[in-house]
């Protein structure tokens, strides 16, 4: 991308919507409830309805055209009924993983991890349910070992993967980058996808917010601020640097040291 991009802590001071001083980091405590929507019934409904409306179509159609179909018919439509599935499996890992972060009882239960194979595995993952997109993956400045909850930072990098890939058109690049900073480790996701607005970018943070360009889009809102609350259990930070129409660049910051992990949020 081009241009230099716009950061959410730049947009923050400029923007009179913004939260002030202390969560500029993402940093703060859980969001006040005022900023969940209040057709939020209405919204999840609809994100969790329309791949079980695609599910239902699709077998029904399956069932009453099985004689006529073709082998590579059958195929197209089963991708699709395991597409709408692993969506519809998303959305509610991410509601629930959202419950279990209000009721405080998410846990890091940090283990010797290879961190570089297990983003490139992720990579693997989103490349398969992206194949239309290119990713280029350059994590070998990432240490093999390192003291981490593999399956909640699992989680965060499929969330920042995801994004990129449904923001991103087809066929652009997305970068994912593997960096070692003194005492900190950074993996950099950077899209050409559709950006971020800047009026939008400091409310990343809140939960159920969402662009105003990405509306037409499947999504809750709350990918970004579970990773982020992920991120500081780990003792790190997640920053978006962005530009609407130029693309996202997420950077995962994390501690190069062990922890003694287990506190809930």
């Amino acid at each position: 991308m081009s241009q230099p991009h716009a950061s959410h802590e730049l947009n923050r001071r400029h923007d009179p919507e913004a939260t002030s001083g202390s969560d500029a980091s993402w940093a703060a405590a859980r969001p006040s409830p005022e900023a969940i929507p209040p057709d939020l019934v209405s919204l999840l409904s609809h994100q969790l309805l329309t791949p079980l409306a695609t599910i239902a179509m699709l077998a029904q159609s399956l069932g009453r055209q099985a004689g006529s179909l073709t082998e590579e018919d059958v195929r197209a439509r089963a991708d699709k009924i395991r597409k709408a599935t692993l969506r519809l499996a998303g959305l509610i890992e991410t509601l629930m993983a959202r419950a279990r972060m209000d009721a405080g009882v998410i846990t890091v239960k940090p283990v010797r991890v290879d961190l570089r194979a297990l983003v490139e595995r992720i990579c693997d993952d989103q490349q398969a349910l992206h194949p239309d997109h290119r990713l280029a993956v350059a994590v070998e400045a990432l240490p093999e070992a390192v003291e981490v909850d593999p399956i909640l930072l699992e989680q965060v990098l499929a969330i920042v993967l995801s994004n990129a890939g449904k923001y991103t058109p087809p066929g652009r690049l997305i970068r994912i980058v593997g960096l070692r900073r003194e005492e900190v480790l950074e993996i950099v996701v950077e899209d050409e996808g559709i950006g971020i607005p800047a009026l939008d970018l400091p409310r990343l943070a809140q939960p159920f917010f969402r662009a105003r360009n990405t509306l037409h889009l499947p999504g809750t809102g709350l990918g970004l601020n579970l990773a982020r609350h992920i991120l500081a259990l780990h003792g790190g930070t997640l920053a978006v640097d962005s530009a609407e129409g130029q693309g996202t660049r997420v950077t995962i910051v994390l501690p190069i040291h062990d922890f003694g992990g287990g506190e809930g949020i």
